[in-house]
């Protein structure tokens, strides 16, 4: 089986300057090439094929002198791909597609990538690469088969990024839980399972929109060409890498629970290309990424031995009898809570497909062998039933609060922690229990400051902060910002979350005599505990020097 990994280079200037003239040179034999069979097939009526190309490239490289300078495998691929796009075309003419004609590759596109594949090996922290050499590697993960090819890529801003291509890698099947479920795709919620599991839409993108549009409002305002669009740039861009990597992250982490958890899983054959035509969810609905998260769910059921069923969009799945599957021949209208089946008088609560829950038991056990019970909740009634879906179409949440004083037994900082089962009864009787959920119960995090010069006799101060857990828990990551008294909501220096130290400190330059600022630093732990030391305010006093 073919395996893919990737991982992030960090070459070195030479390095650098080698990988953007082998991007050139690709693109250059591309659009080189793709002309060519353009003004041959609008002369004679057809064009080169890849092998006589193949020729031209070696008489071309005699030519012109700096297409020997990158890898010679990165421009064969070049043409391997040119020629692969032109199949792609007449394949989708033919069968009726819309596979367009292969366009000219543009030097302002910020997405750059060439593939090779000779001479490449990894190892624990460099990957070896035909002309660069050595090249420093952050290795996340046991590279395993044979390495066929490597594709080499930056992305808008600025990250360098290799990806391996593997085969003969043995990927062990999942052992057989003997579990069925079906999945109710949504925006308000990302997913819904049948036995009752509701999985958040975190919306990243609609979370980051407000300071996205400050940033692009910025970027607009600086001269084109100019250094600091350039850096406007880039910040716009790691803002979008941002989002984009939190969307995968959820995505693949539910994909990958799922394959664990069931042997079967049906998905709605839904068409976000189609719907993303209503001009006031697209955005949501790409925001989803409910086409990503169909494809993970195929190639790891298909890598695990799972199986993926895609389900018709006009399957009338809430019309049918849920105990003898006989479709119900009453209407569609979606205020109808409750009916009753003709064949085998089954009652069946729905409201927009959803089943009525009508109980809920919820134990709390210590994670041991011996399993302690700290909290039962015993078989409780749901009065009146609860649906998950509004006849509106909105989704519905049920919440429940555990008094502190029934949680009996459970201690700060267990180090086995806890496990939580939870037992639901649909449509009063149908049972279903939810997966275990593992917590531990943990001190709230500290952070205060340790360095903070008030008042400030110079433009330039670095600020330090302590942190502290009872558990000794793990530092996540660290965030500075930086405003003026009064301004808090649009902080003038944001450092973002900064992981990989414990040295807690930050320094600021520049800054204007006579002015009072603020300044704080929020923390996060490996258990996901923030903890915030508050805007604290400081002067810079006029005896500070000045350089005009």
């Amino acid at each position: 089986m073919e395996y893919s990994y990737k991982f992030r280079i960090y070459p070195n200037t030479e390095q650098q300057t080698l990988i953007q003239k082998t991007f050139g040179c690709t693109r250059f034999i591309y659009n080189h090439f793709l002309a060519q069979r353009i003004s041959e097939y609008d002369a004679i009526g057809k064009s080169s094929t890849r092998f006589q190309q193949d020729k031209s490239l070696t008489a071309l490289k005699q030519e012109i002198e700096w297409l020997r300078e990158p890898d010679k495998c990165a421009l064969q691929n070049a043409l391997k791909d040119l020629d692969t796009a032109y199949k792609n075309f007449f394949r989708s003419v033919k069968s009726g597609g819309k596979t367009g004609f292969p366009q000219f590759k543009s030097k302002r596109n910020r997405r750059k990538s060439y593939k090779t594949n000779s001479n490449i090996a990894i190892s624990n922290s460099y990957v070896r690469l035909p002309k660069l050499g050595l090249v420093k590697c952050r290795v996340s993960k046991e590279v395993r088969g044979r390495i066929l090819s490597a594709t080499v890529s930056q992305n808008p801003s600025g990250k360098y990024f290799v990806a391996l291509c593997c085969a003969d890698v043995e990927i062990e099947p999942l052992p057989s839980t003997g579990t069925v479920v079906g999945l109710d795709m949504g925006l308000k919620s990302l997913a819904i399972t049948s036995d009752g599991v509701e999985y958040p839409n975190h919306r990243y993108l609609h979370k980051s929109q407000k300071k996205l549009a400050r940033l692009q409002r910025q970027l607009s305002r600086k001269s084109k060409g100019s250094n600091r669009r350039e850096k406007a740039r880039v910040k716009v861009s790691r803002l979008h890498e941002k989002v984009a990597n939190q969307r995968n992250d959820t995505l693949h982490k539910l994909s990958t629970k799922l394959v664990r958890n069931y042997d079967l899983i049906a998905i709605e054959d839904l068409a976000p290309q189609n719907m993303v035509h209503n001009h006031k969810l697209a955005r949501s609905i790409s925001d989803a990424s409910w086409g990503e998260f169909r494809r993970q769910l195929e190639y790891k059921a298909k890598w695990y031995g799972k199986q993926v069923m895609v389900i018709d969009r006009f399957f009338p799945s809430s019309q049918l009898c849920s105990t003898c599957g006989v479709p119900w021949e009453g209407t569609k209208d979606l205020s109808v809570r409750q009916w009753t089946c003709l064949h085998c008088g089954t009652v069946s609560w729905q409201v927009n497909g959803s089943s009525a829950l009508t109980y809920y038991q919820i134990q709390i056990f210590e994670n041991t062998e011996v399993s302690a019970k700290v909290y039962d909740s015993g078989q409780t009634a749901v009065n009146p039933p609860f649906f998950g879906t509004s006849s509106t179409g909105e989704v519905q949440f049920y919440s429940v609060t555990i008094p502190a004083s029934s949680l009996t037994g459970m201690t700060n900082g267990y180090e086995n922690g806890y496990k939580m089962l939870i037992t639901q009864w649909w449509n009063g009787g149908s049972l279903a229990q939810l997966s275990p959920s593992f917590f531990w119960t943990r001190s709230t995090p500290t952070v205060s400051m340790q360095t903070f010069p008030n008042p400030l006799e110079s433009r330039m101060a670095t600020f330090s902060a302590t942190y502290t857990q009872a558990q000794g828990d793990t530092l996540d990551w660290f965030r500075w910002q930086l405003a003026v008294k009064g301004n808090e909501s649009d902080p003038i220096e944001d450092s973002g979350d900064i992981y990989g130290t414990e040295d807690i400190q930050v320094t600021y330059d520049g800054l204007f005599v006579g002015t009072t600022y603020v300044v704080r630093c929020m923390i996060q732990t490996e258990y996901g505990m923030q903890a915030d030391t508050g805007w604290q305010e400081f002067t810079v006093t006029q005896g500070a020097s000045c350089h005009l």
